[in-house]
Order: structure tokens, then C-alpha cells, then sequence
């Protein structure tokens, strides 16, 4: 995290986001979720996320081949979303649709999501 009045960049401030959303991210642990990618044991899911993710499609313009996105499987009613642990790695889609909502509710985006229904898509 940056310290106070310290500018923060675009790395530091969005693996900063993640690590505050990351309970509505996930659904579930909030803090220090690592998981096993790329040869290591253990790797922050913030750093997958901004690294793997955010900056393969801002860069490339798609997700890289070590990712991949997994639908939720319903079992007696229940969805519940799937985290593949494998090459490459299955993130839950979910994950990105809560990720997608905690941008469109973030205080510091107020205004720039006011047609957004944050629960349903564009209005």
C-alpha cells in the first residue's frame, strides 16, 4: 500500500483494490489467498489478477494461455463456483463478475457506472 499523500501506481493501487475486495471478490477468505501458478507454491491471488489478467488483456487484448475461466457447477441446487488448480489455471467466472462489481460500486467510481445495474449487466 502506498503511504499517506504517496502517489500510488497502477500496480500498487489495483492489487491494493483487490486486497480490500477480495472477501467480495472470492466469496469467501479475505485475506491472504495464494495459490499454487506458474511453478510456485504459493502466488497472491492479487498479483495473478493484475499481472496474469489485468495487464495480459490491457497489453495483448485477451487472457494469457496459462489462464483460463471456469463456469460454476450446480450440484442439488446449489452453485458453487470452481477454482481448477491446474495448468492452466481455471479462476471461477464468478470471480470476475464480482471483481466487475466491486469496481462499479468502489466509492472513487462514483458516477461512472450510474447506468450500470451492478447486478444484471448494462440497463
Amino acid at each position: 500500500r502506498p503511504r499517506p499523500g504517496e502517489y500510488a501506481r497502477d500496480a500498487n493501487a489495483f492489487k491494493t483494490f483487490i486486497l480490500d475486495e477480495m472477501g467480495e471478490i472470492t466469496g469467501g477468505p479475505k485475506y491472504g489467498v495464494a495459490i499454487p501458478f506458474g511453478g510456485r507454491d504459493k502466488v497472491p491471488l492479487e498479483d495473478i489478477l493484475y499481472t496474469h489478467v489485468r495487464c495480459h488483456m490491457v497489453h495483448e487484448g485477451g487472457t494469457p494461455p496459462s489462464i483460463t475461466f471456469t463456469e460454476a457447477v450446480v450440484e442439488g441446487g446449489k452453485s458453487s463456483s470452481v477454482l481448477r488448480l491446474a495448468d492452466p489455471l481455471g479462476l471461477p467466472e464468478w470471480w470476475m463478475w464480482n471483481l466487475a462489481r466491486a469496481v462499479a460500486k468502489a466509492p472513487e467510481n462514483r458516477g461512472l457506472f450510474d447506468d450500470y445495474d451492478i447486478n444484471k449487466g448494462r440497463a
